[in-house]
């Protein structure tokens, strides 16, 4: 069994896990121009940033930061 988003017509966040809420697995962003996949029983997904913040905060205890982008040197 595989769930995928592909090739989003808007940036798309999304939570992957086995069972509510107790084995999170993951969580991302899939941009217009990529696809993702995952064999995890479930898939959720929001075009909404503040929304996926709230699930993984709320559902899972986790504080979304957003990487940090270093400049060229």
């Amino acid at each position: 069994m595989g769930q995928s988003i592909e090739y989003p017509q808007e940036i798309t966040y999304w939570i992957v896990y086995d069972t509510i809420p107790d084995e999170f697995v993951g969580y991302g962003i899939t941009n217009p121009e990529q696809v993702t996949t995952t064999g995890r029983k479930y898939l959720w997904y929001t075009l909404d940033e503040i929304e996926w913040e709230n699930k993984l905060l709320e559902d899972f205890g986790i504080v979304y930061s957003p990487p940090e982008i270093l400049p060229e040197p």
